[in-house]
């Protein structure tokens, strides 16, 4: 959420919890003369099974899956907008927390409107920094390879990875 804050996104949206979307939706728009682009980024992380961070398999195949799980928006962004609306504030031990790192439930009852009309471009990151890109296993770059696939085939979704170094 830190590094996306300074990216100019008109929301940030950290939906963490049961019944995610994505542990964050980042978006915002782009206007080019009539042309309105809506550019929506699911992040999906993952936080380490073990106490100290690793390069460890079954913590990827968790984050891929939830990847794979959440790409059925790509087919109604709409619907997706509408969730998030619906899943603020978080209640947490009698207290109501917002859900809005960036931008509040105005800009994103406005951006909704604008999906009616705008071009969706839907991006798909996982965030794994115990994984290294150094330290890859076979059995991890074929995890990374069929994610990418079945985002890209079955739904036309661009597929990121961020890891560490």
């Amino acid at each position: 959420i830190q590094n996306l804050v300074n990216q100019n996104y008109e929301v940030i949206y950290n939906d963490d919890d049961k019944g995610e979307a994505a542990d964050v939706i980042a978006i915002k728009t782009e206007t080019t003369g009539n042309d309105i682009k809506l550019i929506i980024e699911l992040y999906h992380c993952k936080f380490s099974s073990s106490s100290s961070p690793g390069n460890r398999l079954d913590d990827l195949y968790v984050v891929c899956g939830q990847a794979q799980r959440s790409a059925h928006f790509r087919e109604d962004p709409i619907r997706l907008l509408r969730h998030l609306l619906r899943r603020n504030p978080i209640r947490r031990n009698g207290q109501e927390f917002s859900r809005y790192e960036v931008g509040d439930k105005n800009t994103l009852l406005a951006i909704t409107q604008m999906a009616y009309q705008a071009e969706v471009i839907m991006k798909v990151f996982i965030v794994q920094p115990g994984v290294s890109i150094s330290g890859l296993t076979e059995e991890q770059n074929k995890l990374l390879a069929v994610t990418d696939n079945y985002l890209m085939e079955t739904y036309q979704l661009p597929f990121y990875a961020i890891l560490s170094a």
